[in-house]
């Protein structure tokens, strides 16, 4: 009845009618009509309002936006009396998103209080989000035109952090037109008479001594750069200075440095102050920050030499600075300074820091206690270098004991979508357990509840295998449009359908192509197995399966005999090739190429081409890449920039390369741009998806890290968000994962990039694959490391950087450290790089401790190189 008089009223046109029959209907009641009046929407009649007065209380947000509706006056006044759905937060900046004329509107719905309340911390977050919700300069115009109240509520800005999502700082980072970013806009305040200087100074500082988070908290350093007080504005604030060098946050202690600076050269500051506040500067990582704060204590002293000893004493703890410069003006300071008894006592503590060609001013300086502290502990023996082998007993993944264990596998999965080993243990058990029985679906019946939640690939993967061996639910294949759906994950829904007739067939057989050891090994021996049970159950076998067992090999096997009991078919010939038996390749061109792999690891198969030629790389040939960089520039408001674009080429795989060639369909197809490795790559932009694809072809990991270096190659100044390509170093952590070329490529530009992150992972694993001996033989580093810098892609201050956590780490690294120095200096001795002081004081460093001695290309380069300053003395003690 009631939906009957609405449909009349919307029919009639009557505005007053439609508003009659909604008020007098439940709130769920108005929505559940959304659907009928949606179908008016379709054909809208002349007169509106009645069908707008229904869309605002029976639709969504998005429903008002898209329907057009035009009457705002009409949509205030219904919001405020009803509060519809369609006045919900995040569904209208959603759908305004989209309809940038409706930015005016929402902003007057938030600020009327019908969407939450005003005087929260989600409305200032709404704040900070407004220029990115508006986009454009003139509709922000509009709003505080029509809000006289909003320009002075910006003020609030200033009282909390902001969010992952929504802080001033990604407001600027994200929002592109200059004009709506937050520091014009706060001082706009200013010149309009809304606020004042000092009380945004005042909200500044206050902002700073919360130490909120680095992203965030350097927003407001820079918005006092941007403020730029003076001497006069900042003096009542002196103690706030003062006390913010104390911060956690680098840029904040930074920008109170500078402050200070800027007051002691207006009114000298009091030296005890000053002294107290630049102790804790004395312990940061910054040079820059210890260079500022020797400066001001030279001042001090200057002019109250009474507070000589007691300055001396203050900057004693800066001897742990890894910067020789940093260390060697210290120790001219407390040379001239003199020394406190307790400054005295202090200074053994530091002769393990400071570097071998200050230790004789140090020592000079200790006096009599030099001899005790000076004596060397014994470096600890290095262990015997044995790099793990990919069949080693430790790393057997351990079979599930019961379902139990199996569903609590099953969930770790759900949980940790990167998780390969587990994935493999997860698909192995289901397979094994069919048939299901009642009693065991009711076991699975918790993670079956949540297999239909699961967005990334192998959880996915997993959670439709489940559903399958649950209760025969064929879900389809995940897919994922924004990673490019990948054939990595195209593989592994073929694969995971293979697994599903395995279930189907009731045989409770194991997958042919489950791993048995981490990283995706398989043991022949296990394999063999499998191949006779499937053989005895009469079994067919995807070809997908058959393929992918045979790259799982580990290779070196050189033992036919395994295979000498199996029945002979295709499959079983394939393996008996891999494993080295002498016999000619067959016509099976997928089992056979996936063999040879095996049998010539990163090696041709002369054989196989013989027989099968043209399969692409890594079929009978195996692949071979070259890299090489390129200047790309443009202009922005006259400026220019240069960025130098990472290229890898390779051969092409041929463009009817089938799915099941897998070791061949891991590279760029025929006719696909050199450069659009990022929009193909074999295994995506998904973390857990990338290391499932490495554990397609473990054993031969050339392919996945020319995709690999190439991402890093391209995004060495994290020009944006790439976390998933950590995946590339922690697959390379594992000790059985060989270090050619293309991962060795890899290591060096991630050692040289800026994602702290990234870097930490690249150090960790140069410093394993050096004890594990995983670096001997083959293409040494050096060679490559001076290639690289040939080109201006990498920078040599972020090698310094990565070397010297390196040594940190393992001192016993310092041999490799030493020669990939030595390669930076070889590269460019006409054009060194600009930060090559780094590189020639580590190298001191390293030549004076270790008695190293220069190679003789890199003496002569360094003899050709044109430098100046200080870099010229170093240059010249290493030539001595």
């Amino acid at each position: 009845m009631i939906l009957s008089a609405l449909k009349s009223a919307l029919q009639a046109g009557d505005a007053a009618a439609t508003l009659g029959v909604l008020r007098a209907m439940p709130a769920a009641d108005r929505e559940r009509q959304r659907d009928a009046v949606m179908a008016f929407a379709k054909h809208p009649p002349a007169q509106r309002q009645a069908l707008d007065t229904a869309i605002i209380l029976c639709g969504t947000a998005r429903d008002v936006v898209n329907a057009g509706v035009v009457d705002k006056v009409l949509l205030i006044a219904l919001c405020r009396e009803f509060r519809p759905r369609s006045a919900d937060w995040t569904a209208l900046v959603e759908a305004m998103r989209e309809h940038e004329t409706w930015a005016r509107e929402m902003w007057l719905l938030v600020r009327t209080g019908l969407l939450l309340p005003t005087d929260d911390e989600g409305h200032v977050l709404r704040l900070i989000g407004l220029p990115h919700a508006v986009l454009r300069r003139d509709k922000l115009d509009e709003l505080f035109a029509a809000d006289p109240g909003l320009r002075p509520s910006l003020l609030r800005v200033f009282e909390i952090e902001g969010t992952a999502e929504t802080s001033l700082a990604s407001s600027d980072k994200y929002c592109k037109d200059p004009k709506l970013a937050w520091g014009p806009l706060l001082l706009s305040l200013v010149d309009d008479g809304i606020a004042t200087r000092a009380q945004l100074l005042d909200l500044t500082l206050g902002a700073l001594e919360k130490d909120w988070p680095q992203y965030r908290a350097s927003w407001f350093s820079r918005f006092h750069g941007d403020l730029a007080p003076t001497s006069g504005e900042m003096q009542p604030h002196l103690s706030r200075y003062l006390a913010l060098c104390a911060s956690r946050i680098p840029p904040t202690v930074t920008m109170a440095l500078e402050a200070l600076k800027v007051l002691d050269g207006a009114v000298p500051l009091a030296g005890d102050s000053l002294l107290a506040a630049l102790a804790p500067v004395m312990m940061a990582t910054v040079k820059a920050q210890v260079d500022a704060a020797l400066k001001l204590l030279d001042g001090v002293v200057k002019r109250e030499p009474a507070l000589a000893r007691r300055a001396a004493e203050t900057l004693v703890p800066a001897l742990l600075h890894e910067a020789t410069p940093v260390q060697a003006g210290v120790l001219k300071r407390l040379e001239a300074w003199g020394l406190t008894p307790q400054a005295r006592e202090r200074l053994p503590a530091f002769v393990a820091t400071v570097a071998a060609i200050h230790q004789p001013r140090l020592q000079k300086l200790l006096g009599e206690m030099a001899v005790a502290a000076s004596e060397p502990a014994p470096a600890p023996a290095a262990a015997a270098a044995r790099q793990a082998r990919p069949l080693d007993e430790d790393r057997r993944l351990p079979a599930l004991a019961d379902a139990q264990e199996l569903v609590e596998c099953i969930a770790h999965v759900f949980e940790h979508a990167d998780d390969v080993d587990t994935f493999e243990r997860a698909v192995l058990g289901l397979a094994l357990a069919a048939p299901l029985t009642g009693e065991d679906r009711k076991r699975f019946a918790p993670v079956a509840k949540r297999a239909l939640k699961m967005r990334k690939p192998l959880p996915a993967e997993l959670a439709r295998l489940l559903c399958f061996a649950v209760d025969g639910t064929r879900l389809p294949r995940h897919t994922d449009p924004e990673l490019g759906n990948p054939l990595a994950l195209a593989a592994l829904g073929e694969r995971i359908d293979a697994v599903a007739a395995l279930i189907a067939a009731g045989q409770g057989l194991a997958p042919l192509s489950c791993a048995t050891h981490r990283g995706g090994f398989i043991a022949p021996q296990a394999l063999a197995e499998r191949i006779a049970a499937h053989a005895a159950a009469g079994v067919k076998v995807a070809e997908i399966e058959q393929v992918q067992a045979l790259l799982r090999l580990a290779p070196g096997t050189t033992s036919p005999s395994i295979a000498a009991a199996l029945p002979d078919t295709p499959l079983v010939r394939a393996f008996r090739y891999a494993l080295g038996d002498d016999i000619e390749p067959g016509p099976e061109v997928t089992l056979f190429a996936a063999a040879a792999r095996i049998r010539h690891p990163r090696a041709d198969d002369p054989a196989l081409d013989r027989r099968h030629p043209g399969l692409g790389p890594d079929g009978a040939r195996v692949a071979t890449y070259a890299w090489h960089t390129s200047p790309r520039t443009w202009e922005v408001d006259g400026k220019t920039y240069t960025h130098h674009d990472f290229h890898i080429s390779s051969p092409p795989a041929p463009r009817d390369t089938p799915l099941t060639h897998l070791a061949v369909a891991r590279h760029v197809p025929e006719g696909w741009p050199e450069d659009s490795w990022r929009g193909w790559a074999f295994g995506g932009r998904e973390a857990g998806l990338l290391r499932y694809a490495a554990s397609t072809l473990p054993s031969d990991l050339e392919a996945w890290c020319a995709q690999g270096a190439w991402a890093f190659g391209n995004n060495l100044d994290w020009w944006e968000a790439e976390w998933h390509n950590r995946a590339y170093l922690d697959v390379l952590l594992d000790a059985a994962m060989p270090l050619t070329p293309m991962p060795r490529l890899l290591l060096m530009l991630a050692l040289c990039g800026k994602e702290a992150g990234q870097v930490a992972t690249a150090v960790d694993l140069l410093v394993q694959a050096h004890a594990q001996g995983r670096l001997a033989g083959g293409p040494e580093l050096d060679g490559l490391t001076r290639a690289l810098f040939v080109t201006p892609l990498p920078k040599a201050a972020r090698l310094h950087k990565s070397l010297q956590a390196a040594l940190r780490i393992d001192p016993q690294v310092h041999g490799l450290a030493f020669a990939l120095l030595c390669a930076v200096v070889q590269a460019r001795p006409d054009d060194p790089p600009r930060d090559i002081g780094l590189v020639l004081d580590l190298l001191l460093e390293l030549k004076t401790r270790h008695g190293l001695a220069l190679p003789s290309d890199a003496r002569s380069a360094l003899s050709d190189m044109k430098t100046s300053g200080n870099t010229r003395k170093l240059q010249a003690s290493l030539l001595a």
